[in-house]
């Protein structure tokens, strides 16, 4: 299971990226679980979320929505 701040599936932000977008990952030493995090200029309606309103959809792909966001592995294999 993939907990993603801000309550979009792991799975559609991971089909959004692009070769421009930034990221790091980093596991647990002790568990092996891991975490992204990312810079994403992708317009999301965020409604109801502590991301709502960063951006409008006039905005996607563009600075004006650029942000940083995450995703972190709390369950199953670790990456090592």
């Amino acid at each position: 299971m993939v907990s993603v701040g801000d309550g979009v599936s792991a799975a559609s932000k991971i089909a959004k990226y692009s070769a421009a977008d930034d990221f790091g990952v980093t596991a647990s030493p002790t568990t092996g679980l891991a975490s992204i995090t990312f810079s994403d200029d992708q317009y999301a309606d965020n409604a109801g979320t502590s991301n709502a309103g960063e951006c409008t959809a006039a905005g996607n792909n563009t600075s004006a929505c650029d942000h940083t966001d995450y995703a972190t592995q709390t369950a199953g294999a670790g990456i090592f």
